[in-house]
């Protein structure tokens, strides 16, 4: 699944269903969603997993604070376990809006600024650092107009990958070093960036004293008590729809990554790297909503507002739609590793659906665009 599918069919397909471009007229009600049950979710997932013949899917609801999720299906094809509702699914890039998260709660903290640049946050790279990027802010960063490249493949990355040692915190540093030091590559800077999320990573950690993964479990998770994993090992693996040379058919398969994908993936953690349950993501998209109505603690309104505040589309880990009838919608995608996800927010509705299949398939991401819609007709 790739970002540009936000703007290109997400955006229309939302568009089309409530009104896109357009203020809201007025506010909703307090409270306009009708109760909705567990059991409505388990046969909506189950539905949906075998009409689509999917090795598995999973989706959580959340609706007036409350929370509902769902699970159908096999861990992986080739086996009999069944996926659990505690199992971690990979969040791809569901994962910015985690980081931004904690970049948020480091800036309410006073130890960063939306508008810090490169410059002043990283001055050992300074002299090597490619000019272009020394201005470039922390907000920049976050709203993918950095003029990074999308990922390490738009760049030279086997002269990397020679470079990186072993030690995967430590090769993300090399990583990132490296990257700033590469001439941009475009003139332009909007640019969907997984980077811009690796270089951002590094500022936490830069100013946090600690690893992106033990800062984020100090800043993020543990308030919400939540429990998270990094990486890419996890009970639900991901599969592709492949051939099968001599049967002449096509079939799920579990999807097989080199080491050397491996180890460029992990550099990417904090653009890519998180894996949660569906009911403790559940618990982060709850957060959302209730901070941009001023009743969290894990930061203030404002911070929250401007998380889903848009510069053009993007605003910081989110992609908003501003329809007629419910106001700014923020929607999000991920894809990876034989895995699809989608997140849709709709805060004036108080109201937050996420799906995700343990598969990529030809379409899979305009399927779970429309799966995760009409769950949100049903309440």
């Amino acid at each position: 699944m790739h970002f540009k599918f936000l703007f290109r069919n997400v955006y229309g397909f939302i568009a089309s269903s409530v009104g896109a471009n357009q203020p809201p007229s007025h506010p909703l009600p307090a409270n306009p969603a009708a109760p909705f049950s567990q059991a409505q979710l388990q046969t909506e997932v189950d539905r949906f997993r075998l009409e689509h013949d999917l090795p598995a899917l999973a989706a959580v609801l959340v609706s007036q604070d409350h929370i509902h999720s769902a699970c159908s299906g096999l861990r992986r094809i080739d086996a009999a376990d069944l996926i659990q509702i505690t199992d971690h699914f990979q969040l791809g890039s569901l994962s910015k809006a985690v980081t931004a998260t904690l970049i948020a709660r480091l800036i309410e903290q006073g130890k960063l600024r939306w508008d810090a640049t490169l410059a002043e946050l990283l001055p050992a790279w300074r002299e090597q650092m490619c000019p272009d990027y020394h201005s470039v802010t922390v907000a920049q960063l976050l709203q993918h107009r950095s003029g990074l490249p999308r990922d390490f493949h738009e760049m030279d990355y086997p002269s990397l990958l020679a470079m990186l040692g072993g030690n995967p915190i430590a090769d993300r540093t090399t990583a990132a070093r490296w990257v700033l030091q590469q001439p941009r590559s475009s003139p332009h800077k909007t640019n969907y960036s997984d980077l811009g999320y690796l270089i951002v990573g590094i500022i936490a950690e830069t100013i946090g004293g600690n690893t992106y993964e033990n800062l984020l479990q100090q800043h993020v998770l543990q308030p919400l008590n939540i429990s998270s994993r990094f990486g890419y090992y996890w009970p639900v693996l991901g599969h592709r729809w492949r051939s099968v040379r001599w049967f002449g058919e096509s079939t799920w398969q579990v999807e097989k990554t080199s080491s050397e994908k491996r180890q460029l993936q992990f550099a990417l953690s904090s653009a890519s790297g998180l894996t949660l349950s569906l009911p403790d993501y559940g618990v982060f998209l709850r957060e959302h909503l209730l901070g941009l109505r001023g009743e969290s603690t894990l930061l203030d309104q404002a911070n929250f507002k401007q998380l889903h505040t848009p510069l053009d589309h993007y605003a910081l880990g989110w992609s908003i739609i501003q329809s007629s009838k419910h106001g700014a919608i923020s929607v999000h995608d991920g894809s990876g590793d034989g895995s699809a996800s989608y997140t849709l927010m709709i805060p004036s509705k108080n109201l937050a659906v996420s799906v995700m299949c343990n598969c990529e398939i030809s379409h899979a991401d305009a399927k779970l665009v429309k799966f995760a819609e009409s769950l949100i007709r049903l309440i």
